[in-house]
């Protein structure tokens, strides 16, 4: 290249010696050769100046290039002719990447370009060249291609434009690929729309609460609930107060409030509102509260459900339990009205046959008597059963818990049955497992009723061979609590298949001849499965006909070796005091039952004032001084809880007369009734006279 140079300036030379002498006569060769060497390094020196300045331009051309490379986009450069002709002028190499076209081929023909574009987004792109090539606003497109192998790639294109002066015109653009924004916008969207379908399904409105901007966004659900329309209504914190109930403005505004200023992150709310048609809905909402980092509340997302049927469901069960709960107890209070009022009659008739007994008789009549005796005790325990499972269904049985010998309760069970086994020549054994605690700690009474029942059962439906009642206890992990086993066995009649699953329903008999051969109400199966299940206990039956049965009642409860502070038998009474003298003041407004109480104090040698009101009773027992009072509880005016009441008031510090009851009411319960009012003890009628004589030997001194 240097030596093309000094070849052109000396030839340049030569000619400008040669022009001059030729031109300019005047002119000596000295001078034109100095004119002429002049103008040669003038002319080397231009030349010089524009092969650096091409140089220049070649080298930043390849630095621009270099630069565009290693960008993740593609940068390319085109001319657009006034006839629609394409000619691309640069490109990078990463368009081989995302199209799989080398640049050499584009730069011979754009079609291939233009030939991958997604067919749904063609005659838009195609579209907006021909417009932005016309107006020369800037472009900027999302859009498609659609490669060979079927896949779609999406891409983001900037471009400015330029107008030349022939009419044509150059853009200047940058392709991006942007399939990780439109995948995560395409997983957005289909999130976003399984979120709305969900809260559409499940009527679940949501709301966003921007704390800083005072804005509320709802979703259409939320719209629906408050009954208004996205066109018409615009949710904010001033309006929205007038959706919600007066009488629930105040608390709801007040806990929203509370809970932005604190520090805590929940918020919860059930209230009412009222939609423009008048109609009162009950919702529940329940949001996060979102806080910077100096703790202040920026942001509130919640939910909202409408619980107007659950509500309204809830309440009509609740007032469904309310009405059967006040059946039942109104149930409960007729079957022991109907209690007492036929222990009243009983009282007599069985007091009267006691005393019957007592005079001379043929044996017809003793026999005759006996039988009424024996009636007259099969219908007490029929009402007391059906006592017994009215107070059970409506929830007034009382457990009372205490440390009792085991043995000793068991074998006074064993005692009160064991006639009955020795009438049907029938075995009746005890097995006390050798290991077993002899202490236990649980209802005595309850658990009493249950043997009772069960033992009594297994005798009525035996008829040879025998029962037997075996007992057995496991620690529980070496402590004190223990699994109970009380196993009935019988030899008797056994039970039908059929008839198992509802053995223990009340008033069922296995068998509809099983009433007429066996007597019984069906109730004492039933009461003594509830009464289990109330000292957490269970019982379980395996039988076969013909073949026996064998009934487990098993319980879990505390038990000890040694003796604790055990709960006194009912029978623990002392036997011998004399009640020659002493003074009773009897409480009693029905005639038949004052007779025979007077009869059978009298007989004891006692005497007796009667008083048959409550107020007699007040004004006797404040003149007169009396050894013991017996109570009746259903006195007119006022009954016998009140007047112990006010007998206790008007008694002195140093004398206390033991009151006790004497009632037709005859569950457990009215015994701790009667306790809790001031009484000393309890006498359930009809009344016998060794039990009369027992309690009253028990609280008075010989």
């Amino acid at each position: 290249m240097n030596v093309n140079r000094g070849i052109w300036c000396a030839l340049i030379v030569a000619v400008g010696c040669f022009a001059l002498t030729a031109w300019i006569p005047a002119c000596t060769w000295p001078l034109a050769i100095f004119v002429a060497l002049i103008g040669g390094a003038v002319t080397y020196a231009l030349s010089r100046r524009e092969i650096k300045l091409q140089e220049n331009q070649k080298l930043d051309a390849e630095n621009l290039r270099g630069m565009l490379s290693i960008l993740p986009g593609i940068w390319y450069e085109n001319r657009i002719y006034p006839d629609g002709r394409r000619q691309l002028l640069q490109i990078t190499e990463s368009i081989r990447e995302v199209l799989g076209v080398e640049p050499a081929e584009l730069y011979k023909d754009l079609s291939p370009f233009f030939d991958r574009i997604h067919p749904d987004d063609k005659e838009r792109i195609l579209g907006g060249i021909v417009e932005h090539t016309r107006t020369l606003r800037p472009w900027c497109e999302d859009y498609r291609f659609l490669l060979p192998d079927r896949r779609v790639v999406w891409v983001k294109n900037y471009a400015k434009m330029t107008r030349l002066s022939d009419g044509s015109t150059i853009w200047r653009g940058y392709i991006v690929n942007i399939n990780y924004r439109k995948e995560s916008e395409e997983a957005l969207r289909k999130s976003e729309a399984r979120l709305a379908l969900a809260t559409r399904a499940g009527r679940v409105g949501t709301w966003d609460y921007d704390v800083i901007e005072q804005t509320i966004s709802w979703n259409d659900v939320a719209y629906d609930i408050h009954g208004v329309s996205p066109k018409s209504y615009v949710p904010n914190p001033k309006n929205n107060p007038s959706l919600l109930h007066p009488d629930d403005l105040e608390r709801v505004t007040a806990e929203f409030q509370r809970c932005l200023e604190s520090d805590e992150s929940n918020y919860e709310m059930e209230c009412r509102i009222i939609r423009p048609d008048g109609s009162v809905r009950h919702t529940k909402s329940a949001a996060i509260i979102l806080r910077d980092s100096a703790g202040g509340a920026i942001r509130v997302v919640g939910t909202e459900l409408d619980v107007t049927e659950d509500k309204q469901l809830t309440d009509a069960l609740a007032q469904a339990r309310d009405r059967a709960e006040a059946a039942t107890r109104v149930k409960s209070e007729f079957m022991a009205m109907m209690s007492h009022e036929i222990r009243t009659p009983m009282n007599g008739i069985m007091g009267f046959s006691a005393l019957l007994k007592t005079t001379p008789l043929t044996e017809q009549q003793l026999d005759y008597l006996e039988t009424i005796e024996s009636s007259g005790e099969g219908l007490l325990l029929l009402i007391g059963d059906i006592l017994d499972l009215s107070k059970i269904e409506a929830k007034q049985v009382r457990i009372e818990s205490g440390w009792f010998d085991l043995h000793q309760c068991v074998r006074e069970v064993a005692g009160w049955l064991r006639s009955r086994a020795v009438e049907k020549k029938i075995t009746f054994k005890l097995d006390f497992s050798p290991d077993i605690p002899g202490f236990i700690r649980s209802d005595r009474l309850r658990m009493s009723q249950i043997l009772t029942n069960l033992l009594g059962n297994a005798i009525k439906f035996t008829s040879i061979g025998g029962v037997t009642l075996k007992i057995t206890a496991e620690a529980i992990n070496g402590g004190p609590e223990h699994d109970w086993k009380f196993v009935v066995s019988d030899t008797g009649c056994g039970i039908q298949p059929e008839a198992m699953g509802a053995l223990f329903t009340p008033f069922y008999q296995a068998d509809s001849s099983s009433a007429r051969r066996y007597g019984g109400s069906g109730l004492g199966l039933a009461i003594s499965r509830r009464l289990a299940e109330l000292i957490s206990g269970q019982i379980a039956v395996t039988s076969e006909l013909g073949q026996g049965s064998v009934f487990v009642f098993s319980m879990r409860a505390e038990a000890s070796a040694k003796p604790k502070q055990l709960t006194a038998a009912p029978s623990e009474v002392p036997l011998s005091n004399s009640l020659a003298g002493k003074k009773i003041l009897v409480v009693e407004d029905h005639p038949v039952n004052l007779k025979l109480c007077r009869l059978h104090l009298e007989r004891l040698g006692c005497q007796v004032e009667i008083a048959e009101t409550g107020f007699q009773a007040l004004a006797k027992s404040q003149t007169g001084s009396f050894d013991a009072v017996l109570m009746d509880i259903q006195l007119p005016g006022l009954d016998g809880y009140e007047t112990t009441k006010e007998i206790r008031l008007s008694e002195g510090p140093e004398r206390r007369v033991p009151i006790i009851a004497m009632t037709a009411n005859a569950m457990p319960e009215d015994r701790q009734i009667c306790l809790d009012a001031g009484m000393d003890d309890y006498l359930s009628k009809p009344l016998k006279l060794e039990v009369l004589a027992a309690m009253l030997r028990k609280w008075l001194p010989g």
